[in-house]
């Protein structure tokens, strides 16, 4: 029986080859213009992970269930290392997501101290909201550091980045209590 069962997986072992040369030629990467996925080696990458889970527990099902059919064996051994697999990816999917939420919620609580730092007086066009040639703004600067600014706009369908800060500088030192004037030219 236990020769029996190195057969089959030395057959399911020669498999790969056949495997590999259809994920080599059929999942080449492929570019195009606007992305370019690779998906190489993902095929023999899967196979390969199945073989490794699935010997060994069919292995050990054959030297403990030696009485049992082989192919009862084999067939129960494949469906537990598939299940054992796709268990393991959402084990590790949920460990990842675990991950990046608790280092976001640390990013917002590390930021949250900042938030009243930089506070917006009031902002206003110029010559009026109809017709604007400029936006004024005035901030206030609660804490002493390093200050700068960045803002993003669009109109039909054009965009503007401005990065500012009060005297052409891109950043500034600041004392607590400064008060900062900006124009915006449209």
């Amino acid at each position: 029986m236990l020769r029996t069962h190195l057969i089959i997986c030395s057959i399911l072992l020669l498999l790969s080859i056949p495997i590999y040369l259809l994920d080599h030629y059929w999942l080449k990467s492929s570019g195009s213009n606007w992305i370019s996925l690779d998906f190489s080696k993902f095929l023999i990458t899967a196979y390969l992970i199945f073989l490794a889970v699935y010997f060994t527990i069919s292995t050990i099902a054959v030297i403990k269930f030696h009485n049992s059919s082989l192919l009862k064996i084999h067939l129960i051994t494949a469906l537990i290392s598939l299940l054992l697999i796709v268990l393991g990816f959402v084990l590790y999917n949920k460990f990842l997501d675990n991950k990046y939420s608790k280092n976001e919620t640390a990013k917002k609580e590390e930021r949250k101290n900042y938030f009243n730092d930089v506070q917006l007086v009031r902002w206003w066009y110029v010559p009026d909201a109809k017709n604007p040639k400029e936006i004024h703004v005035d901030v206030e600067v609660t804490a002493a550091g390093r200050f700068t600014g960045y803002v993003t706009g669009q109109k039909d369908g054009e965009h503007a980045n401005i990065i500012f800060s009060s005297d052409g500088e891109e950043q500034r030192l600041v004392k607590a209590g400064e008060k900062i004037h900006y124009v915006f030219p449209l």
